[in-house]
């Protein structure tokens, strides 16, 4: 079972740093993504990094939403 968390970790964080890349890249790197950034993730991160100072997420708690 310790595995699977594991291997379910590992994941996350490599498709997180994906999508920051992408989102970072711009629009046309999101395009060339499977779901060109209209799936969840990239709508969840695109949205907390629109907002400011308080209510903008660290990268641990969007992590936790996926």
């Amino acid at each position: 079972m310790r595995d699977i968390v594991d291997t379910w970790d590992q994941t996350m964080d490599e498709i997180f740093m994906e999508k920051k890349r992408a989102l970072m890249e711009g629009d046309e790197a999101l395009m060339n993504q499977v779901a060109r950034g209209k799936d969840f993730i990239s709508i969840l991160m695109k949205a907390n990094m629109e907002v400011s100072g308080e209510d903008k997420l660290h990268d641990k708690e969007v992590l936790g939403h996926m």
